[in-house]
């Protein structure tokens, strides 16, 4: 995939696979709420322009293709590191021009349920030793096995470790998979927080919030189950602000770079009364980092 077929991808559904932006069409151009403002009238847009697709955000001035806008909010420093990162969220999931534009914004081509049922089919063993290997407690990453959440897929030539996401009503909401022998990532579904501490969420003193699914796990795994959490599945406040209404402390488990330090600053803004502690991360990038650095040190201990 070169930048001219980068540029190609159908900017709207990415977009709402992956960044959790909800558009609605006005004749040629699809239209939401700015993801760079707390505006409340739609000012961002997105349409084709001679074949590539364009963005422009007009409460912040800023616009461009999606390597610009995934630039920006991933706070990555080159276009190569970019271009990376775009091709490891689109995996392979053909994200050009579909066949109706508008339902594949409102309504995915593939059925998750379905895939769910044919993933489940697949022996786990492959899957549960790929999160062993990124240090997750052995009774974590077997509960997940026997509750159906963590599970094996086998696509075109590459093997992943698939994660069931589901709402508090435990209905699944998407499918996130991680390449086993590589860095590839991509959500089958529509995005959602993931957690599995949802039944004690209402009533926890104390949440914290990770990016992604892995350091979700690695905390749980440094901590112990009794911390409750969740993972934003990026660096957007995708949940309800009423989830965390009741909780006084939140932890920030976000990456230490700048994609983590936005995201801290627009949880911060909409609890402006609640306390904020970070999480110590000992100079690491993300919690992942953290624990496999502390499995190495306990490893190298001389007792």
């Amino acid at each position: 995939m070169n930048i001219n077929e980068i540029k190609q991808i159908y900017l709207p559904d990415f977009l709402a696979r992956h960044y959790a932006i909800t558009f609605k069409k006005s004749g040629q151009t699809f239209v939401a709420i700015s993801p760079f403002s707390d505006e409340k009238n739609p000012s961002f847009c997105v349409r084709e322009v001679n074949g590539c697709w364009l963005f422009k955000d007009f409460s912040s001035g800023r616009g461009g293709s999606i390597i610009d806008f995934v630039s920006h909010m991933e706070g990555l420093p080159s276009i190569s590191d970019t271009i990376n990162h775009i091709k490891h969220l689109v995996g392979d999931i053909d994200l050009s021009r579909p066949k109706n534009a508008q339902k594949q914004v409102d309504d995915k081509s593939y059925d998750i349920h379905l895939l769910y049922s044919y993933f489940r089919k697949n022996p786990s063993g492959q899957a549960a030793q790929y999160v062993l290997n990124r240090g997750i407690s052995p009774a974590i990453v077997e509960n997940l096995v026997a509750t159906g959440d963590l599970l094996y897929n086998y696509y075109r030539g590459q093997a992943y470790c698939c994660f069931a996401v589901r709402d508090a009503g435990m209905r699944l909401k998407a499918i996130e998979s991680h390449q086993i022998d590589g860095s590839r990532k991509f959500t089958l579904g529509v995005k959602h927080i993931y957690t599995i501490d949802w039944e004690r969420l209402q009533n926890a003193e104390r949440i914290f919030i990770t990016e992604g699914i892995i350091d979700y796990l690695s905390v749980k795994t440094i901590e112990g189950e009794s911390w409750v959490g969740l993972a934003l599945m990026g660096n957007q406040p995708i949940f309800d602000p009423g989830l965390l209404s009741h909780c006084p402390v939140i932890v920030s488990a976000l990456d230490d770079d700048p994609g983590g330090q936005r995201a801290f600053k627009s949880i911060q803004s909409l609890y402006p009364e609640k306390r904020f502690v970070h999480y110590d991360l000992c100079g690491r990038n993300d919690p992942n980092e953290f624990l496999r650095a502390c499995i190495q040190l306990q490893a190298q201990a001389p007792f």
